[in-house]
């Protein structure tokens, strides 16, 4: 199967560069593999360096449309693998990384594979493209940097511990952990879930998280799928102000955070039951009842729709 990585990337050209040359050294192989940067605003533009796999490119960014999903949007639209790959910028992906997550997409077509990653705080000055590239491939990706004693994902790895590597976990607990770093799954399916939200500025990984839950996919942790990040997220630097913006957006639209929806009353984008109420051979006084029992629910996140052949009904009065 083909796959494409898709790379959103604003600046930051340097660490660009370790990304794609260690993505130039994986075992999955290369006439499979495309690499498509989408450049968000870059000042300069970014460029393709010397080391990198064969089939890289990169795509603009269209005006209008800033921030990471729309990035992204850009570049799977631009992608012509079965499977998309997205992978951050400041990643160093071990040398098997792109096939361990393949592996799990040649078996079935409903799989979201996530990578784990190891954080490490990339003081001083980094390593040159070659250097990695060629520590990657002889199969020394571990060794290249030292890592971040305070910052990771354990709690990412406590979840997979407690739920045997999410077989057994709830579906409200997956969208949280949908991290977009690095993370793969069908081109199909990210179709059939709606492709990214791009009025999202941040959080467009976990609002993705949840429409994947909705659409029946299966959250594949793979410890195997190990990559570096070079250094912190935005999250780990400002966890407050990252909480305080997303809060009301993922409010909006995942119902799962019932802790986020507290204000009374309060209709939301995606609501929390929807009620389907099938017209078609019933009376306006049934139709109604049943409507109104529903809106008279002491839950306020309801939305009601009702069905049947409309397209069949004249609008003139009886008689006319």
């Amino acid at each position: 199967m083909a796959v494409s990585v898709v790379i959103p990337a604003r600046g930051g050209q340097d660490r660009l560069d370790l990304t794609l040359a260690a993505l130039a050294a994986q075992t999955y192989p290369a006439h499979l593999l495309e690499v498509v940067v989408v450049d968000d605003g870059s000042a300069p533009p970014l460029r393709v360096p010397a080391i990198a796999p064969e089939r890289t490119r990169i795509v603009r960014s269209p005006q209008g449309r800033p921030g990471i999903a729309g990035a992204l949007e850009t570049g799977t639209a631009a992608a012509g693998g079965e499977v998309i790959h997205r992978m951050d910028a400041d990643i160093v992906p071990y040398r098997e990384h792109v096939e361990t997550h393949m592996r799990w997409h040649h078996l079935a077509d409903y799989l979201v594979v996530l990578g784990r990653l190891r954080f490490t705080a990339a003081t001083g000055p980094l390593p040159a493209p070659d250097q990695v590239g060629r520590g990657v491939e002889e199969g020394g990706a571990h060794d290249l940097f030292a890592e971040d004693p305070e910052h990771g994902h354990g709690w990412v790895d406590e979840l997979v511990a407690a739920h045997r590597g999410f077989r057994d976990a709830p579906s409200p607990l997956l969208h949280r952990v949908h991290v977009g770093a690095s993370v793969s799954l069908p081109a199909a399916l990210l179709k059939e879930a709606g492709g990214m939200d791009t009025s999202l500025v941040l959080g467009e990984d976990t609002e993705l998280g949840y429409r994947l839950t909705q659409t029946g996919a299966v959250f594949v942790p793979d410890a195997e799928a190990a990559c570096w990040h070079l250094g912190t997220t935005l999250a780990m630097r400002r966890p407050g102000e990252v909480r305080r913006h997303n809060a009301p957006f993922i409010a909006d639209r995942v119902p799962y955070r019932r802790n986020l929806r507290s204000d009374p009353g309060r209709q939301w984008l995606v609501p929390y039951v929807e009620v389907v109420v099938d017209a078609a051979d019933a009376s306006f006084e049934d139709v109604r009842a049943s409507v109104d029992g529903a809106l008279a629910s002491t839950l306020s996140d309801v939305n009601v729709v009702v069905t049947g052949p409309w397209a069949l009904l004249d609008a003139r009065p009886p008689g006319e």
